[in-house]
This record gives structure tokens, sequence and C-alpha cells, in this order.
């Protein structure tokens, strides 16, 4: 899934209910301080596992 940027709240859910269902999520983001913000977002509103 791409995002283009910060996730809105229904990527999260839908990211949730993936993980939920035993899908492996992983992230690719820039390494600059705006990627490394969003992240850091998406580790601490995702289940344990994301794949960074």
């Amino acid at each position: 899934m791409c995002t283009s940027g910060w996730p809105n709240s229904a990527a999260i859910h839908l990211l949730r209910l993936l993980a939920d269902q035993g899908a492996i999520l992983r992230c690719h983001g820039d390494f600059d301080g705006e990627g490394i913000r969003i992240t850091a977002y998406l580790l601490d509103k995702t289940p344990p596992g994301l794949g960074a």
C-alpha cells in the first residue's frame, strides 16, 4: 500500500486489519527527518512485527 506520505486513519485501519489476519507489514520510506517520523508513527500505530 502506498500512502504517499503520512498515512491517514483509513490506511492505519487497513494495516491493522491486515496484520490481524497474519500479514507481515513492511515499511519503505525516505531516510530523512520526515521519513523517520512517519516510520516511527507507523511503528506506534500498528501491531508489533512491522518490518522497517
